[in-house]
């Protein structure tokens, strides 16, 4: 068998996890891949020591328009994909334009198309529905002969475009994130994730510092690729540490509970709960609101805590601070967990097999 895999970029966390990090694992199964990814990712590219508004105006109409379309368009053109058995594309491929062009020229060479998507890709970050992005799935979904989704709560966006739907949790090679239990006299809450996420995070920011400011031994630590975060500047007990790949594993195992929190909308129901995959790998009890895929990946009370209000957030945080045996009972639970439902073999079986059926 051989796949080939249309990926966003290395950085981006769908790409890395829902592709380059399952490589290595097809190959020992026999299965050879190719990765195709562009110089310059679909979302632009970082431009410094120009203005802002000029490299928000140079990436949005030039950069993303134009130069990575074509980019993309002739790498389609001068590779030979009818040599392989499935093409995997990994969301959609343009998005300015928003259309569907990119996908249409693969299906013409290679009609074995599974797409594959782990974001409720047809909404907005608030929850309402974006008509352009809907039609641009619909016509993806249309040239594809399975769909893969990191959820069941995606299927609503399939639709009756196809029915042919797998279901396969982003994950993480549990070889690779352990737990890394060491005595420490001080407790770190953690959040790690993109800088568009962090908004989740300053909605609790009131009972966050509330909490943190009665404890001497306690601190928070937040992981972003950005660092033109400013709602916790001022306070000495607020970390920030800009993300890198390199880092993450040993960032993460710092940690010693995780926070999720999120809003309640269409957009953050059809999230994949990859956060808490990273905690519980680790080792570590998460906090999460309990939305969508969230309350099904944490076990309350056994791998952590589903939270609904505020009170709920500053009673859970002020549970795991004070009781070191809960903690440290909850993570281990969470490590157990993870590495018995949701393991990389586990996700490369089930992609193999479904493969397999088409």
């Amino acid at each position: 068998m051989k796949i080939a895999f249309f990926a966003i970029d290395k950085l981006t966390p769908s790409s890395r996890y829902r592709v380059l990090k399952i490589i290595p694992h097809l190959e020992r199964r026999g299965i050879k891949s190719e990765v195709f990814i562009t110089k310059i990712s679909k979302w632009g590219i970082e431009i410094p020591l120009i203005p802002k508004i000029l490299a928000y105006l140079l990436n949005k109409y030039f950069i993303k328009s134009i130069l990575y379309p074509v980019l993309r368009m002739y790498q389609i053109i001068s590779e030979d994909l009818k040599k392989f058995d499935y093409i995997i594309i990994q969301k959609p491929l343009c998005d300015f334009p928003r259309s569907s062009f990119l996908e249409k020229m693969i299906y013409y060479k290679n009609k074995k198309i599974i797409f594959d998507f782990d974001d409720a890709i047809s909404f907005n970050t608030t929850g309402i529905i974006d008509k352009k992005k809907e039609k641009q799935l619909e016509n993806i979904i249309k040239l594809s002969q399975h769909i893969i989704v990191s959820n069941k709560y995606l299927n609503k966006l399939i639709k009756n475009s196809n029915n042919n739907v797998s279901h396969l949790l982003t994950t993480i090679d549990e070889n690779e994130y352990k737990p890394k239990y060491v005595n420490k006299k001080e407790i770190i809450i953690g959040w790690i994730g993109t800088s568009s996420n962090i908004k989740y995070l300053i909605k609790i920011k009131k009972q966050l510092l509330m909490v943190i400011n009665q404890y001497e031994n306690v601190r928070m630590r937040i992981v972003t690729d950005s660092f033109n975060i400013k709602q916790f500047d001022g306070n000495s007990k607020v970390e920030y540490l800009k993300w890198n790949a390199e880092e993450e594993i040993e960032i993460l195992q710092s940690f010693d509970i995780g926070l999720m929190p999120l809003d309640d909308n269409e957009w953050t129901r059809l999230k994949s709960g990859f956060k808490l995959f990273q905690y519980m790998a680790v080792g570590i009890p998460a906090i999460a609101s309990n939305v969508g895929i969230n309350n099904e990946i944490i076990l309350d009370s056994l791998t952590g805590f589903l939270v609904k209000n505020d009170d709920e957030w500053v009673s859970s945080l002020k549970n795991l601070i004070e009781h070191d045996e809960l903690r440290k009972r909850m993570g281990q639970n969470a490590r157990s967990v993870f590495v018995t439902k949701y393991s990389i073999n586990k996700y490369v079986g089930d992609l193999i097999n479904c493969l397999l059926k088409y």
